[in-house]
């Protein structure tokens, strides 16, 4: 806000002050900027339908609707064995995974901001499928022998 004061020359001198109300908008001017080059994970290929990969982290320098966010997979979703929570960047399971089928995946994801027009950037999302141990334990031997006394302690 600023103040403007006007006068005359007269004498005596008259004045009068007006309040200005300046609105400075925004110019979507920065690409949104991931955190890391590139984003590394692992996933078990048991994991159920829904399970978080990981999450896309990036921030835009702009405000308001400019620094908003809208994130997709742009390339790489073999299957589509992958989706993305749009507003948040949690990348999630869609489909069953099968390492022996697809051991890893290559992604590019797409942050775009919401100004007009939308800039946008890309990065690399690197998820290695892993082999659950589906397997219960157990022993090595049936049986193992124990000898205790009776006063000592465990």
């Amino acid at each position: 806000m600023l103040t403007v004061t006007v006068r005359d020359n007269g004498t005596p001198s008259q004045r009068s002050f007006a309040r200005i109300i300046v609105n400075v908008h925004d110019e979507n001017d920065h690409h949104p900027e991931f955190l890391a080059a590139s984003f590394e994970s692992q996933v078990y290929e048991t994991a159920t339908l829904g399970t978080s990969v990981t999450r896309i982290l990036a921030v835009d320098k702009d405000k308001g609707k400019n620094a908003q966010m809208h994130f997709s997979i742009a390339s790489g979703n073999i299957g589509n064995a992958f989706s993305i929570e749009p507003t948040l960047g949690i990348l999630l399971i869609a489909k069953q995974l099968n390492r022996q089928v697809m051991p890893e995946y290559f992604l590019v994801v797409r942050a775009a901001d919401k100004g007009t027009p939308s800039l946008n950037s890309t990065v690399t999302v690197h998820i290695v499928i892993t082999v659950a141990n589906n397997a219960p334990p157990k022993f090595d031997h049936r049986d193992y022998i124990v000898e205790l006394f009776e006063n000592e302690k465990p």
